[in-house]
């Protein structure tokens, strides 16, 4: 059976979802995450605000033979976790916070690397830091690059 993709991506969400308040501890601009969603985090799909906001986009889907003589194939998924932080009072605080963000995002992942059974292995590769300007008003944000690994029929 081809692997369900669509259920992956709504695992990494859940676990997200179900660590709001871990995430988000020790944010200065924030007690809890306002948006845990899937989309693309180029098109604004929040408000200012819902944030602190975490968007989850698939980004690649990579298939091979896992074992030779069997039907089970290894299946490679990357995502892109994108956390966006909208701190009022400075830039420098702001920055701050989603580094935290993605520090507690990152522990909440390798806490949860079978994604609640979905996956056999999990793991953050790495993380690119950036700032937006949205609407006119200075958001932080990072890209998270996080695989996934799947066996399937």
């Amino acid at each position: 059976m081809a692997l369900d993709v669509d259920s992956v991506l709504n695992a990494v969400i859940q676990v997200l979802k179900d660590n709001t308040t871990t995430m988000a501890a020790s944010m200065t601009s924030a007690t809890d995450i306002k948006t845990i969603q899937a989309g693309d985090a180029r098109s604004v799909p929040v408000t200012i605000d819902q944030y602190p906001a975490i968007l989850v986009q698939l980004m690649r889907e990579e298939e091979s033979f896992a074992q030779m003589g069997q039907r089970n194939n290894l299946h490679i998924l990357e995502f892109s976790i994108v956390p966006l932080v909208y701190e009022g009072g400075s830039a420098s605080d702001s920055d701050k916070d989603v580094r935290m963000l993605v520090k507690n995002m990152k522990a909440v992942l390798k806490d949860n690397i079978t994604l609640s059974s979905t996956a056999i292995s999990s793991l953050p590769r790495s993380v690119d830091y950036f700032a937006a300007d949205l609407d006119g008003r200075y958001c932080s944000g990072a890209m998270l690059t996080f695989e996934t690994r799947h066996y399937s029929t």
